[in-house]
């Protein structure tokens, strides 16, 4: 071997060991198909919810939270869901009715002259449940949850700490529901007076547009919880109000 030959060979030694090393490497955990990677990430969420059973098993204790057990962080999306569900007259809970006079009692604490019209349009309605909405594209805004019928629209928009509003143009979200709301209920031949915004936050801070309702979530969570517990004409279990006690006192905890 010549001079150059041996000054290489420690060079082409090392780099056969790395490939050597690579190799082994990929034997024992070669890379992941997009199959595998679905697999793990269906892994992930079972053991979640496993986790999620687990905790649940302790629901009798009242200071035992599962969500924060589980740590489940709040987001806006699941209040604006929970809503949704809980509202719905569909919804196999069962206490859609409770929840909404629940939410009107709540309004009425904070604006009394607000509801009035409302349960007057809600007589005209004849039992026949509201519709529950979210996400709607209204005219200049998309409130999180839109509860319409025949002749009353409410439309919530959720925010979490601080409550910060987007502004559009210069113009503050909350004029942009209100018009928004006024504009729809007009196209459904809602009078204006049974066309309310609420403005919901955990500290019930008021909106830029004085018309919305400043609304503080857990006020309106603790006075949904007691309408639960004293409604007598429901069937649900101690523990389905349990979790669903701690699933409002997960939605107004930390911040996002």
């Amino acid at each position: 071997m010549n001079l150059r030959g041996q000054k290489l060979q420690p060079a082409r030694n090392l780099h056969r060991r790395s490939v050597e090393r690579v190799l082994a490497a990929w034997r024992e955990s070669p890379p992941k198909l997009a199959a595998d990677i679905e697999r793990d990430k269906a892994i992930v969420q079972k053991l979640a919810v496993h986790r999620l059973v687990k905790a649940s098993r302790s629901l009798k204790r009242p200071e035992f939270d599962p969500f924060s057990y589980c740590g489940v962080i709040p987001l806006e999306r699941y209040t604006r869901d929970f809503f949704a569900a809980m509202f719905d007259a569909r919804a196999p809970h069962g206490i859609a009715a409770s929840v909404f006079e629940a939410f009107l009692e709540e309004i009425k604490s904070i604006n009394k002259t607000a509801v009035d019209p409302i349960r007057a349009a809600l007589v005209l309605e004849n039992g026949v449940p509201p519709i529950v909405e979210t996400e709607v594209a209204l005219k200049e805004a998309i409130p999180d949850v839109l509860i319409s019928g025949s002749h009353f629209l409410i439309a919530i928009e959720i925010k979490r700490r601080l409550g910060v509003e987007t502004r559009v143009a210069g113009i503050p979200q909350s004029t942009g529901l209100r018009r928004s709301a006024r504009i729809k209920a007009k196209e459904m031949g809602i009078s204006p007076d049974c066309a309310l915004v609420v403005f919901l936050t955990p500290e019930g801070k008021a909106p830029a547009d004085s018309a919305l309702i400043p609304v503080r979530a857990p006020s309106l969570f603790k006075r949904i919880e007691r309408r639960i517990s004293s409604d007598r004409s429901n069937k649900l279990t101690t523990e389905t109000k349990q979790m669903i006690n701690s699933y409002m006192n997960m939605l107004v905890g930390g911040a996002s």
